[in-house]
């Protein structure tokens, strides 16, 4: 372990970015969250903030719908298909208010779970995702009202690549790597759910950029 990041301290942004075999050494290696234990503790559960991987990252859109229209959308059983541009199909597994799993499968073949907790009614829900069995990120969907009657429906991210690393060695990778992959995803779903609410039409697959984690 310890000469492994050594070694990867030598790696330069470029090479992180373009390290298939780091991906999925990093995927290995990640602690497994146990999603049954772990809550957020600003609605009430307990030792949560412990438990997420360390870093983060968000992204917001303005949407000109009203707050319960987008809450009606996200909430729908299997709406990625309708708004995700890498998402192939969206089996929903469970769907009721005790919490809700469905499967994520992207334009590649690749196959993630979501187990999402108890929404919070209007206001957004909390998820972990991830392969079955394996490590875990944890997302936040929060819709913020404005006072024109309209929302920002905004997402943060704790993914779990990078989080046992040392916060220094970390830093460079993250933001080269990880940050500016993820932040392109965030803006592509959130661009589909704006397609989708104006349209009324699925948003195109692997529109209007491919994603080089998620893309066919």
């Amino acid at each position: 372990m310890g000469r492994g990041i050594l070694y990867a301290f030598w790696f330069t942004p470029c090479q992180f970015r373009n390290s298939r075999a780091y991906a999925e050494a990093e995927w290995r290696t990640v602690p497994r969250y146990n999603c049954s234990q772990l809550r957020y503790v600003r609605f009430g559960f307990e030792n949560m903030e412990k438990h997420l991987p360390p870093r983060s990252l968000s992204h917001d859109i303005f949407l000109d719908v009203p707050p319960t229209e987008v809450w009606s959308l996200i909430t729908q059983p299997g709406h990625l298909e309708k708004v995700h541009p890498y998402c192939k199909s969206n089996e929903v597994l469970k769907w009721d208010l005790d919490g809700c799993k469905d499967i994520l499968l992207y334009s590649n073949g690749r196959r993630f779970v979501r187990r999402i907790e108890p929404w919070i009614e209007g206001i957004g829900y909390n998820l972990w995702i991830g392969e079955e069995g394996g490590p875990q990120s944890y997302v936040e969907w929060r819709i913020e009202p404005t006072n024109n009657g309209y929302c920002y429906l905004r997402i943060r991210i704790y993914p779990y690549l990078l989080s046992r690393w040392p916060s220094l060695l970390a830093a460079l990778p993250f933001k080269f790597w990880v940050h500016r992959r993820l932040m392109n995803y965030l803006k592509a779903v959130l661009s589909g759910i704006k397609f989708h609410l104006k349209t009324g039409n699925s948003v195109p697959r692997d529109q209007p950029n491919s994603h080089p984690w998620f893309s066919a």
